[in-house]
Protein backbone atom coordinates (compact mmCIF):
# COMPACT_ATOMS: atom_id res chain seq x y z
CA UNK A 1 0.00 0.00 0.00
CA UNK A 2 3.39 2.15 0.86
CA UNK A 3 4.95 1.55 -2.38
CA UNK A 4 1.15 2.58 -4.31
CA UNK A 5 0.71 6.00 -2.08
CA UNK A 6 4.44 6.77 -3.48
CA UNK A 7 4.17 5.99 -6.73
CA UNK A 8 0.23 8.10 -6.46
CA UNK A 9 2.30 11.02 -5.06
CA UNK A 10 5.22 10.88 -7.51
CA UNK A 11 3.02 11.42 -10.75
CA UNK A 12 1.26 14.07 -8.95
CA UNK A 13 4.22 16.33 -8.16
CA UNK A 14 5.53 15.65 -12.15
CA UNK A 15 2.37 16.16 -13.80
CA UNK A 16 2.99 19.70 -13.86
CA UNK A 17 6.79 19.55 -14.94
CA UNK A 18 5.70 17.10 -17.71
CA UNK A 19 3.29 19.84 -18.90
CA UNK A 20 5.53 22.75 -18.93
CA UNK A 21 7.90 21.09 -20.53
CA UNK A 22 9.76 23.17 -23.61
CA UNK A 23 7.90 23.74 -26.54
CA UNK A 24 9.44 23.67 -30.10
CA UNK A 25 8.20 25.78 -33.08
CA UNK A 26 7.24 22.51 -34.77
CA UNK A 27 3.60 22.78 -32.39
CA UNK A 28 3.17 25.98 -33.51
CA UNK A 29 4.08 26.85 -37.25
CA UNK A 30 2.54 24.75 -39.67
CA UNK A 31 5.12 22.42 -42.10
CA UNK A 32 5.61 24.10 -45.21
CA UNK A 33 3.37 27.04 -44.27
CA UNK A 34 5.64 30.53 -44.69
CA UNK A 35 5.06 34.45 -45.58
CA UNK A 36 3.07 35.42 -47.48
CA UNK A 37 1.71 39.24 -48.52
CA UNK A 38 -1.00 40.87 -46.65
CA UNK A 39 -2.81 44.62 -46.59
CA UNK A 40 -2.19 46.77 -43.77
CA UNK A 41 -5.80 46.08 -42.64
CA UNK A 42 -4.97 42.59 -41.40
CA UNK A 43 -2.86 44.91 -38.61
CA UNK A 44 -4.34 45.74 -35.12
CA UNK A 45 -3.07 49.10 -33.53
CA UNK A 46 -0.69 48.42 -30.64
CA UNK A 47 -0.54 50.12 -27.14
CA UNK A 48 1.24 52.81 -26.64
CA UNK A 49 4.24 52.34 -24.12
CA UNK A 50 4.16 54.43 -20.57
CA UNK A 51 6.64 54.84 -18.16
CA UNK A 52 7.02 51.50 -16.95
CA UNK A 53 8.80 51.10 -12.94
CA UNK A 54 12.57 49.33 -13.26
CA UNK A 55 12.79 48.62 -16.88
CA UNK A 56 15.05 50.75 -18.60
CA UNK A 57 14.16 52.54 -22.16
CA UNK A 58 10.49 50.70 -22.42
CA UNK A 59 10.02 50.13 -26.34
CA UNK A 60 6.64 48.10 -26.03
CA UNK A 61 4.25 46.01 -24.01
CA UNK A 62 1.33 43.40 -24.16
CA UNK A 63 -1.08 42.08 -21.46
CA UNK A 64 -1.23 38.20 -20.84
CA UNK A 65 -4.40 36.76 -22.12
CA UNK A 66 -6.07 36.92 -19.07
CA UNK A 67 -4.88 40.70 -18.07
CA UNK A 68 -3.44 39.76 -15.20
CA UNK A 69 0.66 40.16 -16.79
CA UNK A 70 2.31 42.68 -18.16
CA UNK A 71 5.33 41.83 -20.44
CA UNK A 72 7.62 44.62 -21.74
CA UNK A 73 10.33 44.93 -23.70
CA UNK A 74 13.04 46.95 -23.94
CA UNK A 75 16.09 48.90 -26.38
CA UNK A 76 18.38 47.67 -23.08
CA UNK A 77 19.01 44.26 -21.60
CA UNK A 78 18.51 40.68 -22.83
CA UNK A 79 15.07 39.89 -21.21
CA UNK A 80 11.56 40.66 -21.69
CA UNK A 81 9.84 41.64 -18.10
CA UNK A 82 6.90 40.25 -16.53
CA UNK A 83 5.05 42.32 -13.75
CA UNK A 84 1.69 41.37 -11.83
CA UNK A 85 -1.00 43.82 -12.61
CA UNK A 86 -3.13 44.66 -9.59
CA UNK A 87 -6.83 45.53 -9.52
CA UNK A 88 -6.24 49.29 -9.46
CA UNK A 89 -3.75 49.02 -12.64
CA UNK A 90 -1.02 49.33 -10.83
CA UNK A 91 2.23 47.22 -11.12
CA UNK A 92 4.29 44.67 -8.96
CA UNK A 93 7.06 41.89 -8.71
CA UNK A 94 8.54 43.40 -12.01
CA UNK A 95 10.96 40.48 -13.10
CA UNK A 96 12.94 39.70 -16.23
CA UNK A 97 11.29 36.44 -17.59
CA UNK A 98 11.99 35.48 -20.85
CA UNK A 99 15.55 35.19 -21.77
CA UNK A 100 16.14 36.57 -25.36
CA UNK A 101 18.80 35.04 -27.42
CA UNK A 102 21.48 37.22 -28.23
CA UNK A 103 24.21 36.93 -30.87
CA UNK A 104 28.08 36.43 -29.75
CA UNK A 105 29.51 39.40 -28.22
CA UNK A 106 26.38 41.59 -28.26
CA UNK A 107 25.15 43.15 -24.46
CA UNK A 108 21.33 44.30 -25.10
CA UNK A 109 18.82 42.79 -27.34
CA UNK A 110 16.00 45.61 -28.44
CA UNK A 111 12.90 44.21 -28.48
CA UNK A 112 10.93 46.21 -30.81
CA UNK A 113 7.32 45.05 -30.18
CA UNK A 114 5.21 42.13 -28.64
CA UNK A 115 2.51 39.76 -29.45
CA UNK A 116 0.56 37.36 -27.47
CA UNK A 117 -1.94 34.43 -28.15
CA UNK A 118 -4.91 33.00 -26.77
CA UNK A 119 -2.72 30.57 -25.17
CA UNK A 120 -0.40 32.90 -23.66
CA UNK A 121 2.75 32.45 -26.20
CA UNK A 122 4.99 35.53 -26.51
CA UNK A 123 6.27 36.73 -29.51
CA UNK A 124 9.33 39.10 -29.44
CA UNK A 125 10.77 41.02 -32.65
CA UNK A 126 14.11 41.78 -32.46
CA UNK A 127 17.00 41.87 -34.91
CA UNK A 128 17.46 38.22 -35.25
CA UNK A 129 13.90 37.79 -36.08
CA UNK A 130 10.48 36.87 -34.18
CA UNK A 131 11.98 35.46 -31.19
CA UNK A 132 8.84 32.79 -29.27
CA UNK A 133 8.59 32.24 -25.99
CA UNK A 134 5.93 29.65 -24.17
CA UNK A 135 3.57 30.87 -21.52
CA UNK A 136 6.07 29.96 -19.15
CA UNK A 137 9.45 32.11 -20.50
CA UNK A 138 11.28 29.53 -22.01
CA UNK A 139 12.53 30.24 -25.75
CA UNK A 140 10.62 27.70 -28.18
CA UNK A 141 12.56 29.28 -31.24
CA UNK A 142 13.24 32.09 -33.51
CA UNK A 143 10.83 32.54 -36.30
CA UNK A 144 13.13 34.04 -39.47
CA UNK A 145 12.25 37.44 -40.39
CA UNK A 146 9.72 37.61 -43.65
CA UNK A 147 10.77 38.22 -46.71
CA UNK A 148 10.92 42.24 -46.48
CA UNK A 149 13.73 42.28 -43.93
CA UNK A 150 14.50 42.69 -40.73
CA UNK A 151 11.93 43.05 -38.04
CA UNK A 152 12.82 45.87 -36.37
CA UNK A 153 10.83 48.56 -36.21
CA UNK A 154 7.78 46.30 -37.23
CA UNK A 155 4.42 45.80 -36.02
CA UNK A 156 3.03 42.32 -34.88
CA UNK A 157 -0.07 40.98 -34.19
CA UNK A 158 -1.10 37.05 -33.50
CA UNK A 159 -4.88 37.15 -34.94
CA UNK A 160 -7.43 34.46 -35.98
CA UNK A 161 -4.55 31.65 -35.66
CA UNK A 162 -2.00 34.10 -38.07
CA UNK A 163 1.27 35.90 -37.05
CA UNK A 164 0.89 39.30 -38.86
CA UNK A 165 3.92 41.53 -39.13
CA UNK A 166 4.44 45.31 -40.72
CA UNK A 167 7.82 46.80 -41.93
CA UNK A 168 8.73 48.94 -44.56
CA UNK A 169 8.18 45.81 -46.81
CA UNK A 170 5.07 45.61 -46.24
CA UNK A 171 2.58 43.23 -44.44
CA UNK A 172 3.54 39.68 -44.20
CA UNK A 173 1.27 36.84 -42.69
CA UNK A 174 1.93 33.42 -41.44
CA UNK A 175 -0.74 30.45 -40.56
CA UNK A 176 -0.10 28.95 -36.50
CA UNK A 177 -1.51 25.97 -35.63
CA UNK A 178 -4.70 26.12 -33.30
CA UNK A 179 -4.85 28.07 -30.30
CA UNK A 180 -2.83 30.67 -31.21
CA UNK A 181 -6.04 33.18 -31.33
CA UNK A 182 -6.31 36.92 -30.93
CA UNK A 183 -6.22 37.83 -26.98
CA UNK A 184 -8.94 39.93 -25.19
CA UNK A 185 -8.39 43.85 -25.72
CA UNK A 186 -7.45 45.40 -21.94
Amino acid sequence: MRRLSLIAIFAILTANRAIAQDMPLSQILIEGEGWHQGSGEDLTAILQVKKIPDVEKPTCHMYSPDGGTLFVGSEIGTYIWAFRVEKDGSLTAGQPYCPLRVLPGQKNMPVSKLAIDGVGRIYAATSVGIQVFDPTGRLCGVIDNPPSGPVEDMDCVVKNDQLCVHNKGGTYLRKLKAGSTERPKK
